[in-house]
């Protein structure tokens, strides 16, 4: 019976390395939309490794950015007195991942839930008055992690809480952004 629950263990340990890890989650997300979408084994297949290894490239050169950057950002500081946020969606990325550790897998989840909530409040749109759908996954997925790392280090709730409330916030937001500016953008 041990022999099960050590193959069982290693099994869920493999699961969850998996699902920490945002790449593949958000090739498996454009994999089940492709495929909704009734496109080829082929299509689906290259747009999941696409996704991939785009996301990954991302956040290398989020992360080669930001090391690049961030010397000159601290002279400028240190000579001018000035002190500021650098407003770059891959140094943003970089430096979540950093300050995330080991639990920045957990952005993977979030990044899925508000995507989710987007969906679910626009499609009772006729009762939320949501109506937009953020498909933007490269500014989705830095949004969740600014999220996640505010709500985790600076409120201090659990990684349970933190993920659920960082998932819902940018849902939220990405369904009623479009729709608040509707009116003075009309007007302009």
């Amino acid at each position: 019976m041990e022999g099960v629950q050590t193959m069982f263990a290693k099994f869920i340990d493999v699961i969850q390395t998996f699902l920490t890890e945002p790449a593949i989650l958000i090739g498996i997300l454009v994999g089940v939309g492709y495929a909704l979408d009734k496109k080829t084994p082929i299509k689906i297949i290259t747009g999941m490794i696409s996704a991939m290894v785009g996301l990954m490239m991302v956040l290398f050169g989020g992360f080669q950015f930001s090391a690049t950057f961030k010397p000159v950002a601290e002279a400028v500081s240190k000579a001018y007195g000035v002190h500021g946020y650098l407003m770059d969606s891959y140094a943003m990325k970089a430096a979540t991942q950093i300050a995330l550790g080991d639990n920045f897998g957990y952005v993977g989840y979030v990044f899925v839930l508000a995507f989710f909530t987007n969906l679910l409040l626009v499609l009772f749109g006729r009762y939320t008055g949501a109506k937009g759908i953020f498909l933007t996954g490269n500014t989705g997925v830095s949004h969740s992690q600014a999220v996640l790392w505010l709500i985790v280090f600076w409120l201090g709730f659990g990684w349970v809480q933190s993920i659920v409330i960082a998932g819902v916030l940018p849902g939220v937001s990405s369904a009623f952004s479009p729709t608040l500016v509707v009116g003075p953008v009309a007007t302009v």
